[in-house]
């Protein structure tokens, strides 16, 4: 009951609060009176305090679609911007980069151009000066060419009265001319051996002696007609061929040069049983000159 009693005494209402003997403020102040009086504590209104219970939480508010389509809208928008920007800055930075690549391009282009018009200008200049030594070295060639055919045609013909014996065995101390005229009068004994140092000019051994070689011996005559008497008794000497000797022109080296080239066409119409044989450095076969 006193329990009761005391809540209703603490629901007075204002007015009856207001003529209390004492009123507190707050619960310290009623704590004192209490302490001092308790009869008068049990007529102090005890201070209002706010509700100790805590407000009722706001429920959460989901977005509309409207809502949510125009907030993807607006990130999307903004990425694409940040997305432009950045792009746009690395292509203002490649625009300046590609620009001043092409002005370098450009100058170097610019260089090429000079030295390659120069380099141009300077090979004309060579080429016109090669097509005149080319000209020149022509005609030198020409000239060079007609010099040496005639120097061995004057050649050629210093050696129409020369004659090569090939085979005659070498004696120590050996008389060559005497040897060589006892040769001539065995295959041409028509004529007089008395006669023979007439006809006989020069007769000596050619090049450096060797122990397993006999050297050719080359004979110059006086007189074409006894040369030519004496190298067509040769040709069907029984003298010559027991003996294994035999006599041959002499030649300049351009004609060795020319019968060399010319020999394998020989051997092969002989082979082919053609009559071929050399008229200086000249090739005959079937009594026509060869000319390959």
């Amino acid at each position: 009951m006193s329990s009761k009693r005391n809540r209703n005494k603490l629901q007075l209402s204002p007015a009856t609060a207001a003529s209390s003997a004492k009123d507190v403020t707050d619960f310290h102040s009623y704590a004192a009176v209490a302490a001092a009086d308790p009869a008068a504590a049990d007529q102090v209104s005890l201070p209002s305090s706010a509700g100790s219970t805590p407000d009722p939480k706001k429920g959460r508010i989901e977005p509309n679609w409207l809502e949510l389509q125009e907030n993807i809208v607006r990130l999307v928008g903004q990425k694409m911007d940040d997305y432009n920007t950045t792009l746009t800055q690395k292509i203002d930075s490649s625009t300046k980069s590609l620009a001043d690549l092409i002005k370098t391009n450009a100058q170097a282009i610019q260089e090429l151009t000079v030295r390659y018009d120069q380099m141009f200008k300077d090979l004309e200049e060579t080429q016109a000066k090669v097509e005149v030594v080319q000209s020149v070295t022509a005609e030198h060639e020409k000239r060079i060419t007609y010099l040496e055919e005639k120097l061995n045609a004057m050649d050629r013909y210093s050696r129409r009265m020369n004659l090569r014996l090939y085979g005659l065995p070498e004696l120590e101390g050996e008389d060559v001319k005497k040897r060589f005229m006892e040769l001539c009068h065995q295959v041409v004994p028509d004529v007089r051996e008395t006669t023979l140092p007439f006809y006989v000019d020069v007769c000596h051994r050619l090049g450096r002696r060797l122990d397993s070689k006999n050297r050719p011996v080359i004979a110059r005559f006086t007189s074409r007609a006894f040369k030519e008497k004496l190298w067509r008794g040769a040709k069907g000497s029984e003298y010559m061929a027991a003996r294994k000797l035999s006599f041959g022109e002499d030649l300049t080296e351009q004609d060795k040069d020319t019968r060399n080239r010319l020999w394998p066409h020989i051997e092969a119409a002989r082979k082919q049983g053609k009559r071929a044989f050399f008229v200086g450095a000249k090739a005959i076969i079937d009594g026509k000159e060869f000319k390959p």
